[in-house]
């Protein structure tokens, strides 16, 4: 069981977490083990176990066990576990719906150059959901995700940068 989980711990440590979910569920693991390894405040593992419990993945669906362990993660320095608070915050699962909270949360997993984070910071300063619309800001924000290669970012930095440069000329 020890190695087990040690091939576990190195994949969410070198993969991209949701990359590594898959590829545990592929094997047949459980959201209870990732309950072990978050035991040990592997920050991954905890931002990991919220997912599993934000998805019905290997254990019951909870949005309010999926946030505490996003918490758990962001409050380790975890930028996926700040985003994902963000998601919460901004879709009201497991807190209630509060954008300037997601904002707050964005932002932070923007700073910890999180490209999902710089890039729905830019689409909230793009709609102005729970800050003020703010087309500037919001090329900035994608175009940092865009520099990550995110692909939605990508996908809608055309878009943005048309909005942009109509709204300098107002």
């Amino acid at each position: 069981m020890t190695s087990r989980l040690s091939i576990i711990n190195s994949q969410l440590i070198k993969a991209v977490p949701s990359l590594s979910i898959q590829k545990a569920a592929d094997q047949g693991i459980k959201g209870s083990q990732y309950n072990q390894l978050s035991a040990q405040q592997n920050v991954h593992a905890l931002n990991n176990l919220g997912y599993c419990y934000k998805n019905g993945a290997g254990v019951n669906q909870d949005f309010n066990k999926a946030f505490e362990y996003f918490r758990l993660a962001s409050d380790q320095g975890n930028a996926l576990g700040a985003y994902n608070i963000a998601v919460c915050y901004h879709y009201g699962q497991g807190v209630p719906l509060d954008l300037s909270k997601a904002v707050e949360y964005y932002q932070l997993a923007a700073n910890r150059v999180d490209p999902s984070g710089q890039f729905h910071l830019g689409i909230c300063y793009l709609k102005g959901q729970g800050v003020s619309q703010d087309y500037p800001k919001a090329l900035e924000y994608i175009q940092l995700a865009d520099n990550q290669g995110d692909a939605y970012a990508q996908a809608n930095l055309g878009f943005v940068i048309i909005k942009a440069e109509a709204w300098r000329r107002i």
